[in-house]
């Protein structure tokens, strides 16, 4: 696989290069496909290996790519239909009718043709580079992360996003500990993958995640630390009480976890009231465990899926606190990222100097850590 893969994407070097200002090339845009053959998926017409479709934003070695709209990101997590057809739209449509409430046929059609700052068809800028791993909220696309993915990409990271999907085509994964076990297979099938690619520093590669998918993120750097440099949680359920819960289900022993972790929440309440919680964070050994709060924000508002691509978005009364927000976990994620990827910059430190975020101290009264190592 890694070989194939190694032949469709070549860069003229293979040197290290450290993320600066935004690229003036811009921001590419691929979709690896993964197919694990070590899983089954059940489709009407028999079982095929499980499908993992990985997008890819990178930094663009040019600027001269074809122009993408939002329509070219949407897919049916789980499907073999083409990224933009009108299967992949028709699904869409209803899933945000769900979700969001009510959308019109010219709504949607405007909201899918908005043009979007990645280009298909240009390689990546010279060099490998940072990667950090997304993985979704539970049964949610791989596009749920888009706005933040190509910020990040023209910061010089590669962002590579799953979807969350179940066994077989119209089954949805559970809320439970099989439901978790299932994505942090797809996170692990996808590390694999990535860190294959010969533009990715596979020496610094970082995993993060939205609402539940958090879980199986951390528990994917929990389970290898020498393959995973930093964890990012948007949200995630490692903020939660229901979190704690299904931790403790997966046998995630959070006082052993060393891996610089990194949780941001928001100020303004979910439409669903879910109590949090600190337990998660409490019981990290510490230090390099930070809690952040942007304001502005609410649980859905960390994605672009819900928050700034959203249906109805540009009708919100609290639209400039959203953006605000939004600009601020990139400035924070990158940081975070640049420090603990081990890349030259001061911006985590000022980040601290001059924002509410605490850091977790290491304390020796903590529950000492008693389970076995971890695997790598």
């Amino acid at each position: 696989m890694n070989g194939v893969i190694s032949a469709l994407f070549v860069v003229a070097t293979v040197a290290r290069m450290s993320p600066a200002q935004p690229s003036s090339a811009g921001v590419g845009f691929r979709v690896v496909e993964a197919p694990d053959s070590a899983r089954q998926y059940r489709t009407s017409g028999g079982t095929i290996p499980r499908p993992i479709h990985v997008m890819l934003w990178y930094p663009a070695g040019a600027a001269n790519g074809t122009k993408l709209h939002l329509r070219d990101y949407v897919r049916t997590p789980g499907s073999r239909n083409d990224r933009g057809s009108r299967d992949a739209l028709t699904h869409e449509r209803a899933a945000r009718n769900r979700e969001s409430g009510p959308i019109d046929a010219v709504a949607f059609e405007n909201l899918v043709s908005r043009l979007v700052p990645a280009m298909s068809g240009v390689a990546p800028a010279p060099g490998r580079h940072p990667t950090l791993v997304l993985e979704a909220g539970l049964n949610a696309p791989a596009h749920l992360y888009s706005a933040l993915a190509e910020s990040l990409a023209a910061r010089g990271f590669v962002v590579a996003a799953i979807p969350s999907f179940g066994g077989g085509d119209g089954e949805a994964l559970a809320f439970d500990s099989t439901g978790l076990a299932t994505q942090l297979v797809d996170i692990e099938r996808t590390l694999q993958v990535v860190r294959g690619l010969p533009f990715v520093d596979s020496t610094r590669v970082a995993v993060g995640a939205w609402s539940v998918g958090a879980l199986p993120a951390l528990a994917a750097a929990s389970s290898h630390p020498a393959l995973v440099k930093a964890f990012v949680s948007l949200d995630g359920a490692v903020g939660y009480d229901y979190g704690v819960g299904l931790a403790s289900q997966i046998g995630l022993r959070t006082e052993c976890i060393r891996t610089p972790f990194l949780h941001m929440t928001g100020t303004r309440p979910a439409l669903f009231r879910v109590p949090k919680s600190r337990h998660i964070f409490e019981s990290l050994m510490g230090p390099n465990a930070y809690w952040a709060t942007v304001p502005g924000l609410s649980h859905g508002d960390f994605t672009s899926y819900y928050g700034t691509r959203a249906p109805g978005f540009q009708r919100r009364v609290d639209r400039q606190s959203v953006e605000a927000g939004s600009r601020q976990v990139i400035r924070l994620t990158s940081a975070f990222l640049l420090k603990y990827l081990g890349l030259p910059s001061t911006e985590w430190k000022s980040i601290l100097e001059r924002d509410p975020i605490e850091e977790l101290k290491a304390d020796s009264s903590r529950a000492a850590c008693s389970a076995t190592a971890p695997r790598s």
